[in-house]
């Protein structure tokens, strides 16, 4: 009787947690320099900081060119998350195109005061000399 009274408890536990909302959490609104700002309602995803990617050593060598499109979501705390590459010529750039988002910093979108994900945004990456 006590092991099964302390399982209904454990049980009861873990299904009122389940069944909890989740509270909003609260992004403060900044502009690129970190700056608080006040009463912002609405604002467009903006680019605050990009990195190059490195050329690939093996297509220097090659001395081969190339461009990759990038596409990619951006979270509400302006760092991209979910990115797919797509290189031409394939197997020579998609290393370096991905690796170089871990660089970038966005403002994220503001809908009605609250900072918002951004769905499929896109950029191209150029490798020429």
């Amino acid at each position: 009787m006590k092991k099964f009274s302390l399982l209904m408890v454990f049980a009861f536990a873990l299904f009122g947690c389940a069944n909890k909302v989740p509270e909003a959490i609260s992004i403060a609104i900044t502009d690129c320099s970190g700056n608080i700002l006040e009463n912002v309602s609405s604002r467009e995803l903006t680019l605050c900081k990009a990195v190059p990617p490195a050329y690939p050593e093996s297509a220097l060598r090659a001395k081969i060119q190339g461009k990759c499109v990038n596409t990619f979501d951006v979270g509400t705390d302006g760092r991209i998350v979910n990115a797919v590459v797509s290189c031409i010529p394939a197997g020579y750039f998609e290393k370096a195109a991905l690796a170089n988002k871990k660089h970038f910093r966005y403002l994220p979108a503001v809908v009605n005061g609250k900072a918002v994900v951004s769905k499929s945004v896109s950029t191209t990456d150029t490798f020429s000399f």
